[in-house]
C-alpha cells in the first residue's frame, strides 16, 4: 500500500501512517504549522526521513513506512489489481484532505492527475 504526499493531503497522509507520538503535544493545527514550516517527515526503521512533495509513503510487510521517489516508484511497484474497499482505504479517492469540502485544491487535483495518467499509460513491453 502507497500514498503520494503532494503537499496538500496532510490529513489523508495520516489517516494512511497513523499520527507519530511525537506529534501528540501539539493541536492539529500546530501540527500542520510545524509541517508546513519544517516539511513532513515519516519514521522509518531507520529513524526520521523527509517527504518531499511527490514522493509516496509506502506501508511495508510489517507495518513500516518509508518514502520512494516517484520514478522509482513507479519502476519498482505494479498497480494493485483488486483495488482496496472504501473502509480499507481511509479516505475518500482523489479526495484532498485538505479541507471538509469535497473540493478539490488545484495543486492535489494535478498531483492525483499525473498519477491517473501514469496509471493509464501501458508498462513498456521487456524486449524479446
Amino acid at each position: 500500500e502507497a500514498i503520494r504526499w503532494c503537499g496538500t493531503n496532510l490529513r489523508e497522509v495520516i489517516d494512511f501512517t497513523g499520527l507519530h507520538p511525537s506529534a501528540n503535544k501539539w493541536t492539529w493545527e500546530e501540527y500542520e504549522a510545524v509541517v508546513a514550516k519544517d516539511g513532513f517527515k515519516i519514521f522509518t526503521l531507520e529513524g526520521s526521513h523527509m517527504v518531499s512533495e511527490g514522493d509516496y509513503v509506502i506501508r511495508g510487510v510489517k507495518g513500516e513506512f518509508y518514502a520512494c521517489k516517484p520514478d522509482i516508484f513507479w519502476m519498482t511497484y505494479e498497480r494493485a489489481t483488486t483495488p482496496l474497499s472504501h473502509t480499507e482505504r481511509k479516505g475518500e479517492p482523489f479526495k484532498c484532505g485538505n479541507c471538509d469540502t469535497p473540493k478539490l485544491c488545484e495543486k492535489y487535483e494535478a498531483c492525483r492527475a499525473e498519477e491517473r495518467e501514469r496509471l493509464s499509460t501501458p508498462a513498456p513491453k521487456e524486449p524479446t
